[in-house]
């Protein structure tokens, strides 16, 4: 899908749905190039724009509300690391909110 070009903007926000298994808003727009490890985890709001090139790392869950813009090359890890380095192998999944309005 990144290596199309897509000439109607709702042809990016109808795949990025069927990937996520997730109905996303007419009113968002979603830019090409969009990354996911998972995409399973993602829920995005109305009124969402996000700009090309985000990277969206989605094991712990991210949650994108209504009235976002999210500019280029923005990177959502929703995965931690330990510190300790015999632990550095343990994932920690945590969720990713980005409330209303931002």
């Amino acid at each position: 899908m990144n290596t199309e070009s897509l000439e109607d903007p709702d042809d990016m926000r109808l795949r990025v749905e069927f990937l996520i298994k997730e109905m996303i808003p007419e009113s968002t727009r979603i830019r090409q190039p969009f990354y996911t490890d998972f995409g399973k985890n993602i829920k995005i709001g109305a009124g969402v724009f996000i700009n090309a090139g985000v990277h969206m790392q989605d094991q712990g869950g991210i949650r994108i509300g209504n009235n976002v813009l999210i500019d280029h090359q923005v990177v959502f890890a929703s995965l931690d690391y330990d510190l300790a380095l015999d632990k550095r192998a343990n994932l920690y999944p945590k969720r990713i909110v980005v409330e209303d309005d931002i």
